[in-house]
């Protein structure tokens, strides 16, 4: 031990043990490691989440394809069953599907105000997969959409981006608090 002398007075400075620092070090990695996986659970959980949604755009377009005439011809409005349409009714607005011509038009749909609404913004030209609009009025979060080819029209299923991110946040929040008061006992 060092002996010290500060203000007239003998004070003993504490030298940091080995044992100490190495204590203090490996709580630091543990630290680090603990946020790491927590941050690396909540990404996964946000990807999760997004091909959950992915998935279920899939679905509902393949239901309405299956849904569509034999028969159905090139142009004209389309008599799809009431099942295929109340069920897109029944989401409040948040989902929708439109069949569409090769002309961009209009042959069937659950909510012809909403798809009105949203067909400037579809991509140009429409191809198979996922698209992104960034906002309509209903949806300040904007929608999601999946296309696919049927014959020569076009069916495409819009979701609502509102409860996604609801959920994501609510998600990452209660997460995030929960792995802190983990942390704690560290």
């Amino acid at each position: 031990m060092m002996r010290l002398f500060l203000s007239g007075r003998q004070q003993e400075a504490r030298t940091w043990s080995l044992v100490g620092r190495l204590a203090w070090r490996l709580a630091a990695v543990m630290t680090a490691a603990i946020l790491l996986a927590a941050v690396t659970v909540a990404w996964r959980t946000v990807m999760t989440l997004h091909d959950m949604d992915d998935y279920a755009l899939q679905g509902q377009v393949h239901f309405v394809l299956a849904s569509l005439p034999a028969g159905r011809g090139d142009t004209g409005p389309l008599s799809l069953a009431d099942e295929v349409t109340q069920r897109f009714q029944s989401s409040d607005g948040d989902n929708v599907f439109v069949v569409l011509d090769r002309n961009r038009q209009i042959r069937a749909t659950s909510d012809r105000a909403q798809a009105l609404e949203a067909l400037p913004d579809l991509p140009t030209p429409l191809v198979q997969g996922f698209f992104r609009i960034v906002l309509l009025p209903q949806h300040p979060d904007g929608m999601v959409g999946y296309a696919e080819p049927a014959g020569q029209d076009w069916v495409i299923v819009l979701q609502g981006r509102e409860q996604t991110h609801v959920l994501v946040r609510s998600l990452t929040t209660h997460f995030l608090e929960g792995a802190i008061w983990s942390l704690g006992p560290i």
